[in-house]
C-alpha cells in the first residue's frame, strides 16, 4: 500500500495508519492532526515512512532493518493536491433539432450499394437548414469518397456509449485512398461540428499485408465533438494536429489503430480527451458479425501475432504537442512502438492513463513552460528496440523543464529489459513509483545519464520473469544487476526506496539523500 500527498485526521484512540501484513509506503503526507500517526506491526512485511508532517507517535515493531522511519520532514516536495480535472460538459454542436435520416435520402445500408450520394445529400440538406443531425440507422454503409461535416452539423449513429466492433450498429465501410497515407482524411470536421455513435471499418485492409490509409478523421477547427466512435481496423484514427482544435471534446473512443492513433498539437484553449482504448481485439474479435477483411484468412491463429509485430514496429498511439489546459483522463493503448510521445509545449493534466505492450512506453522531448505531470500512470513494455532503447520511460527535455510521475509505475512483461526509466537531460521527479523489474545489465532500472532526478517512495520489485512452471522467479543480486545508476553528469535526490530481495546502485553523480530498506 502506498499513500502520498494526503492529509489524515483521526480520533485520539486510533492510529491513522495501522500496517498489518503489507508493504507500506507513506511519503509527503500530513499527520499533524493525529495523536497516533502510524503503527507498523510485526506482521507488516516492510515499511517506508518518510518526508511526512507529524506531531503524533509512530510505532515501529519491525525494527530498522525492515522499516525506514524518518520522523522529521526532510524535504519540501511539490504539492499535487490541486490536480483535480476540470472537465466541462460536452458542447451541443447540432445547431437545430432537425434530423436528416440518410435512408430517407436513398442510403441502403446493406454493405453493397454505394451510399455516398445519400450521405452527401443529407449533409448538404442539414447545412442548408442551418444545422442538425445527419442520422445513420443501424446498417452497413458503403461510402466511397470523403465527407466534410459542416459547422452546426452532427453525423450520428446509434451508439450512445463506448462500444466494440461486435456491437456493429451504424457501420461505415471505408475504401477510398487504399495505399495512400498522405491523402485527405475520410472525415473532415469543420469548426463546431460533431461525430457520434459510429463504427468505421476498412474491408480492403488485410492483417497479413497491412496497407496504408489517410487519417479517418481530421479536425479542422475549434469546438468539435467526437464521441462513442469505434475505429475497428483503422490505419490512422484522429488528427487534431493540423489546425487549432481548441475546445475539442473527445470521449469514448475504441478500436485497433495500425500506424497513428490520436495526434494533438496547436490547441489554444481547454480541450478534453478521455475514455479511449486501442487494442487489437477490436480488429480480431469480431465473431458473429459481417465485418471481415481482405486477408483471406481472417480470424486465423496467426492474426494476433502478425498484428503485434506490425504495431510494435509502426504504431505511435498518442502524440502530444502544444496544448492549453488539456484535460486527459483514462486513455490506454495495447501494443505500439511508442505508447505516448510528447514533443514539447503540453499544458494540462493527465490522470489515470497507461500503455501496455510498447517498445518505448512514453517518450518525452522538447521544452515545457509548466511541469508535465502524469498522475496514476502505468506502463508495461515488451521486447524490441527503438532509437531510444527498449524502455518504459524516456525523458530528454531542456534544463528548465520538469517531468513528474506521481503514484505511477513501469514494468516489463515476462522478460528483463535493457532499462526501465532513462533521463537523458532536464529534470525528472518520481513521487511514489513502482519499478517492477530490475534490468540484468548495468544500465539500472532508473538510469540518470544527465540532468537531475528526484525520487521518493520508489519500490523495486525484484521478481520475474516467469519460470518454466509459470511462476515468478526471484531475481538474484549480482555485480551486473543495478537498481539505480547515475552517470557522472547526473544528479540524484533519493529520499526513500524500498526493494524486494536486494538493492544495488552505481552512483557516479551527485546524490543528496540516500535512504532505503530491503525486505525478504
Amino acid at each position: 500500500m502506498a499513500v502520498q500527498n494526503s492529509t489524515f485526521s483521526t480520533s485520539a484512540k486510533n492510529y491513522a495508519v495501522d500496517a498489518r501484513g503489507c508493504m507500506l509506503s507513506l511519503t509527503n503526507n500530513d499527520f499533524s492532526d493525529c495523536a497516533k500517526a502510524v503503527n507498523i506491526t510485526k506482521t507488516a512485511l516492510s515499511a517506508i515512512v518518510s518526508n511526512n508532517k507529524t506531531s503524533g507517535s509512530i510505532e515501529n515493531a519491525l525494527g530498522d532493518d525492515q522499516a525506514l522511519v524518518q520522523t522529521a520532514s526532510v524535504s519540501s516536495l511539490p504539492d499535487v493536491t490541486d490536480f483535480a480535472l476540470d472537465i466541462p460538459a460536452p458542447p451541443v454542436v447540432a445547431a437545430t433539432k432537425q434530423i436528416f435520416n440518410v435512408k430517407e435520402y436513398g442510403a441502403k445500408g446493406d454493405g453493397k450499394a454505394d451510399d455516398t450520394a445519400a450521405f452527401e445529400d443529407a449533409i448538404s440538406a442539414a447545412k442548408k437548414a442551418g444545422g442538425g443531425i445527419v442520422y445513420l440507422p443501424a446498417g452497413y454503409y458503403n461510402v466511397t469518397s470523403g465527407l466534410t461535416i459542416p459547422t452546426g452539423v452532427e453525423l450520428r449513429g446509434i451508439h450512445e456509449g463506448m462500444h466494440v466492433t461486435t456491437g456493429e450498429g451504424s457501420v461505415i465501410y471505408v475504401t477510398e485512398n487504399h495505399g495512400a497515407a498522405n491523402e485527405y482524411a475520410f472525415i473532415t470536421m469543420e469548426k463546431g461540428s460533431g461525430l457520434r455513435g459510429i463504427t468505421f471499418w476498412y474491408p480492403r485492409q488485410a492483417w497479413n499485408n497491412i496497407v496504408a490509409y489517410p487519417w479517418t478523421v481530421s479536425v479542422e477547427g475549434q469546438d468539435c465533438v467526437i464521441r462513442n466512435i469505434c475505429f475497428g481496423n483503422t490505419y490512422q484514427a484522429i488528427n487534431m494536429a493540423e489546425a487549432d482544435c481548441g475546445g475539442h471534446y473527445v470521449d469514448n473512443i475504441t478500436g485497433c489503430v495500425l500506424s497513428r492513433g490520436i495526434a494533438l498539437d496547436g490547441s489554444t484553449k481547454t480541450g478534453v480527451l478521455m475514455n479511449t482504448h486501442f487494442n487489437i481485439t477490436f480488429y480480431s474479435a469480431v465473431w458473429g458479425t459481417k465485418l471481415t477483411d481482405a486477408s483471406g484468412a481472417f480470424g486465423s491463429g496467426d492474426m494476433a501475432v502478425a498484428l503485434f509485430k506490425h504495431m510494435n514496429a509502426n504504431l505511435t498511439a498518442y502524440s502530444f504537442g502544444e496544448t492549453v489546459d488539456e484535460q486527459v483522463l483514462f486513455i490506454f493503448n495495447y501494443r505500439a512502438r511508442y505508447g505516448m510521445d510528447f514533443t514539447g509545449g503540453f499544458d494540462g493534466k493527465i490522470v489515470g492513463s497507461g500503455v501496455d505492450g510498447s517498445l518505448c512506453g512514453i517518450r518525452v522531448t522538447g521544452s515545457y513552460d509548466n511541469d508535465l505531470v502524469l498522475l496514476n500512470f502505468m506502463d508495461d513494455i515488451v521486447p524490441g528496440e527503438t532509437p531510444e532503447g527498449n524502455l518504459g520511460i524516456y525523458v530528454k527535455v531542456d534544463d528548465l523543464s520538469t517531468v513528474r510521475f506521481v503514484a505511477s509505475g513501469a514494468s516489463s512483461y515476462n522478460y528483463v529489459p535493457s532499462g526501465l526509466v532513462v533521463l537523458e537531460s532536464g529534470n525528472l521527479v518520481l513521487d511514489g513509483f513502482d519499478a517492477r523489474v530490475t534490468p540484468a545489465s548495468g544500465n539500472g532500472a532508473i538510469l540518470v545519464k544527465s540532468g537531475s532526478a528526484e525520487v521518493s517512495g520508489i519500490v523495486f520489485q525484484h521478481v520475474g520473469p516467469l519460470n518454466s512452471l509459470g511462476q515468478f522467479s526471484q531475481q538474484s543480486s549480482s555485480a551486473s544487476t543495478v537498481d539505480i545508476r547515475v552517470d557522472g553528469d547526473g544528479e540524484l535526490s533519493l529520499y526513500s526506496a524500498m526493494a524486494r530481495y536486494f538493492f544495488r546502485d552505481d552512483i557516479k553523480g551527485d546524490t543528496l539523500e540516500y535512504n532505503y530498506v530491503v525486505t525478504q
